[in-house]
């Protein structure tokens, strides 16, 4: 298994809130988002995993990296992904054309969609998780992921 440095890990740790996930079940308040840094030789894997929940619906989500200025840079619309079923938009930082040493700041956002098939969103506990992977050898360099970090949840819960 590859191993992450300790200032990765620092990383992670800072940047673990990295999703916006607006009504999601088991969280209906927005997320802040993170932000991270690439290299033209990594890549980037924004992924997301369907794990059930109480009702196991069939979840639609839009996958999306943005740029610093909250420009969307790739997305990727996922329609009826299933329990225990996962997707993938990876992209190569190669494309944005930066100089040695040079870093581009990115962001990984999920959206939940409507479901046609519902009328609403799923209620499906949905995982997100963003890898960042040498592109040459595949090596993992960092994994973040919300999960890090189980049961923290920095906001107040509603009244009720």
């Amino acid at each position: 298994m590859p191993r992450v440095g300790s200032g990765k890990v620092a990383v992670a740790l800072g940047a673990v809130l990295l999703f916006a996930s607006q009504g999601w079940a088991f969280n209906p308040q927005p997320e802040p988002p993170g932000i991270f840094g690439v290299v033209s030789s990594q890549s980037i894997g924004v992924n997301i995993v369907n794990v059930g929940g109480k009702r196991n619906e069939t979840c639609d989500v839009k996958l999306q990296l943005l740029d610093s200025a909250g420009a969307v840079v790739e997305e990727l619309q996922v329609r009826d992904l299933q329990v225990a079923r996962s997707s993938l938009l990876v992209v190569d930082a190669g494309r944005f054309g930066l100089a040695p040493g040079q870093r581009k700041q990115l962001r990984a956002v999920v959206v939940p969609l409507i479901s046609p098939a519902l009328g609403r969103s799923c209620n499906s506990l949905m995982l997100p998780t963003v890898e960042i992977f040498d592109t040459t050898t595949g090596e993992s360099g960092l994994i973040l992921s919300p999960a890090v970090l189980k049961g923290f949840n920095p906001q107040p819960e509603p009244p009720g």
